[in-house]
């Protein structure tokens, strides 16, 4: 049955034959809600330990903790008093947006990358601002992360013009980094 699966290239979902049989594609929608329901309603920790605890029940659901990070981030530019646009929907779609964002008179358009291990370098930063230009919105554009910027990355906020037009890079990891947060937002308002 796994190789049949593996040729075809169609997701599996029940496993078992009548009454023993297990709906996994249910399972995956209910752990998702569930996540996304915690990353709502409970602090940042509690959210990630929930996505953490989902996806180690639920491996074939590994985009959890995503999920958790783009929400803290977002509540996080709550606290520093953006303002979220709400009829932007992240996902397929939102040409490499993730959240776009209202500061003072100016707009931020926001990507937000968790990395599992490593450092964000400049090649991503590349790639992050080659989204941007596709995209087509208008304000500048933020490029957030879990992970420490590797020399090359700070080598290219360093080399940012004043006057915008590039993608910058932070690192957001929690409340502490609020202040960061919110400086870069500023900058990058346009």
């Amino acid at each position: 049955m796994f190789l049949l699966v593996g040729v075809q290239g169609t997701p599996l979902r029940r496993l078992g034959h009548g009454d023993s049989s297990i709906e996994l594609d249910a399972l995956r929608r209910r752990a998702v809600r569930v996540v996304e329901r915690a990353a709502q309603e409970q602090p940042p920790e509690v959210a990630a330990a929930v996505a953490e605890a989902v996806e180690t029940i639920t491996p074939q659901v590994s985009a959890l903790p995503e999920l958790v990070y783009e929400a803290a981030v977002i509540d996080a530019m709550r606290r520093t008093g953006a303002s979220i646009d709400p009829t932007h929907r992240p996902g397929p779609g939102d040409r490499g947006v993730d959240a776009r964002v209202q500061v003072g008179a100016g707009k931020v358009n926001v990507q937000v990358k968790l990395r599992r291990r490593g450092s964000l370098g400049a090649r991503d930063i590349e790639h992050a601002a080659a989204k941007a230009r596709r995209s087509g919105f208008d304000g500048g554009f933020l490029l957030i992360t879990n992970a420490p910027l590797s020399e090359d990355a700070r080598a290219f906020n360093a080399g940012l013009s004043p006057a915008g037009g590039g993608v910058e890079a932070i690192t957001w990891n929690d409340s502490r980094d609020d202040d960061l947060l919110a400086r870069a937002l500023a900058r990058n308002a346009r």
